[in-house]
């Protein structure tokens, strides 16, 4: 690719500025950005226009990638060395991972023209699989420890003393049918989280009527609803704009969300979900749908709530064990939500109960955006 490049770099125009044929350039599935000797941006592709500044042109690269590794290697070509590569980190919107070459072009006397070409290979998927891998082994070697040393426990009984005893026999092996089905809860979203991980890095394209898909979920809910004397409150807003969105992701999302208000939320209170339209996505330029689902119940501490998304936290590990939970629905919900370019945020208060509202960008093809 680096040669393609450099075949495709052309004479200086009159300007004295080192051109690369527009054509090819932009046709480069990788980003491309040209500097000169004073590490001022002059040239770029398209794909390279989404982690620039609004305007690059003529500044100094560090204003739009403010990146040591990236700058140092920049700096060594610029200085004199033919080549230099390495690996950087850009966190916001979403953490991503690059690889990139700077490479030395021929030099010239004038400033303006081309020094140095910076060649940048997305590789966040390669870095999130290999992370992936290594949580994904830590994660069930220590969480199926614990239900796998109780099925092996009770097949050791019952293939000793407990074989003859019908009473012991039917209650060991309602609690093994528990811990089976708690192993495939955790094993599913196990698989769900490391699914969404892989590809977080790449939003989705499709549009979603969030208010419908909302009503379908609270359909799902309101039998268990009635079983904790509980109401599920729906309240919707009108003319909402759709948003970004992959239909099943959100699904998992909303979901996840209903089940914890439930299962979380004091019984004979009801659960509230209110959908409003916002004039802007925090971090993001278009405007937006939140959606605010509201339960009352104990508070949740302050100091606890920053880590409730992370993998297997629980703020009453029994409690979550008993009700069913794996430690993992926020997880994976916090990082479908980043797909999407949206916000999570919770709050919870005593006698005010816990609200989790979830914010997400317009989709950009709906028409009455």
């Amino acid at each position: 690719m680096n040669a393609e490049v450099l075949n495709a770099t052309k004479t200086m125009n009159k300007k004295g500025v080192r051109r690369i044929d527009a054509a090819i350039m932009q046709s480069l599935p990788v980003p491309v950005i040209l500097l000169n000797r004073e590490r001022q941006v002059i040239d770029f592709n398209g794909a390279a226009e989404p982690l620039l500044s609004e305007t690059p042109r003529d500044h100094d690269l560090a204003l739009s990638l403010r990146h040591p590794r990236l700058l140092d290697g920049v700096d060594k070509v610029l200085d004199g060395a033919p080549l230099s590569d390495g690996e950087f980190v850009i966190a916001a919107p979403v953490a991503q991972t690059f690889q990139f070459t700077v490479t030395a072009l021929k030099e010239k006397k004038h400033t303006g023209f081309a020094r140095a070409l910076i060649m940048l290979n997305d590789i966040t998927s390669i870095r999130a699989t290999e992370q992936m891998h290594a949580d994904f082994v830590a994660n069930v070697s220590h969480e199926l420890r614990s239900p796998l040393s109780t099925l092996i426990g009770f097949i050791e009984t019952l293939r000793g003393v407990g074989w003859n005893d019908d009473e012991a026999r039917k209650r060991f092996l309602a609690i093994m049918d528990t811990e089976a089905h708690r192993m495939k809860r955790l094993i599913d979203d196990l698989l769900s989280l490391s699914k969404v991980e892989v590809r977080e890095h790449v939003p989705p394209r499709g549009a979603v009527d969030l208010g419908n898909l909302i009503d379908e979920i609270a359909v799902s809910f309101i039998l268990r609803a009635k079983k904790r004397n509980m109401e599920l409150s729906i309240q919707p807003c009108e003319n909402l704009p759709r948003i970004s969105g992959d239909h099943d992701e959100l699904s998992e999302v909303f979901t996840n969300l209903f089940d914890n208000a439930l299962k979380y939320g004091e019984e004979g209170h009801p659960v509230t979900v209110t959908l409003k339209k916002v004039d802007r996505v925090p971090f993001h330029r278009s405007e937006g749908v939140s959606v605010v689902i509201a339960n009352q119940g104990d508070a949740i501490p302050a100091e606890q709530i920053p880590r409730l998304t992370e993998r297997f936290y629980r703020v009453d590990k029994g409690r979550s064990r008993d009700l069913g939970g794996t430690g993992l629905g926020l997880a994976i919900v916090k990082h479908i939500v980043s797909r999407h370019r949206g916000r999570l945020s919770i709050r919870s208060k005593p006698d005010h109960g816990t609200s989790v509202t979830v914010t997400l960008p317009c989709s950009l093809d709906d028409p009455a955006v």
